[in-house]
């Protein structure tokens, strides 16, 4: 209960009721878990619990692509980001994915019940295995179909190239995941802010320098 709490407070997808009631068994009385269930959420879940949701429902596979899955992955990696910097070592098994407000999110379930702090991982080591289990289950909610039609997604599969696609995208600063969030590509994001620290050289008083920026972009 401490645990789930603790991830509300920072702002992640998990069970929004989550009780512990009596119930009898055999003439005994024993503590119970009762929590929502998937469906009666307000926004979609994956995992195994759920086999019917695919994302193929809500993303256009045609559409993900090696420039638009740092936009599609936004929220996903704040949600990596932010569980590695506060040293949360969570298992496979808490780990799903949700599908909210346009958005693909971590959604944590079946918490630990003991201290979920470990500072014996380093927090890019946290981040670097927590991206790459949603990176796993986004390759396993796309249909057969879309998986054999889309380059990107396969190349999700292949421990080479999906190592690649973390490391980038766990290199994007908070200011341009913010971007990629209200729907800017990566190609408009990196431009806009190229623009914005051209400006800031330029009003510093370095002209040549802040045109060189802007020259580059």
């Amino acid at each position: 209960m401490a645990n789930t709490k603790k991830i509300k407070e920072l702002g992640l997808l998990t069970n929004d009721y989550c009780q512990i009631i009596k119930v009898k068994a055999d003439g005994l009385t024993i503590p119970a878990l009762v929590s929502k269930p998937y469906d009666k959420h307000s926004f979609v879940i994956f995992d195994k619990k759920n086999p019917n949701a695919l994302l193929d429902k809500y993303i256009d596979v045609s559409q993900i692509n090696e420039e638009t899955l740092p936009s599609i992955c936004s929220e996903l990696v704040k949600d990596v980001k932010l569980l590695s910097k506060n040293n949360i070592a969570l298992g496979y098994d808490s780990i799903n994915l949700a599908f909210k407000d346009g958005k693909l999110r971590l959604y944590l379930n079946d918490l630990p019940y003991e201290n979920l702090v470990d500072k014996s991982f380093s927090s890019e080591k946290l981040a670097q295995e927590y991206l790459c289990d949603a990176l796993d289950a986004i390759q396993a909610m796309f249909s057969y179909k879309s998986l054999k039609l889309n380059p990107t997604l396969q190349k999700l599969a292949d421990i080479t190239d999906s190592k690649q696609i973390i490391d980038d995208l766990l290199k994007l600063s908070d200011e341009e995941l913010k971007m990629l969030g209200i729907g800017c590509s990566l190609k408009d994001t990196k431009f806009l802010l190229g623009l914005k620290n051209a400006l800031h050289v330029a009003q510093s008083g370095n002209i040549k320098e802040a045109d060189k920026i802007i020259k580059s972009l």
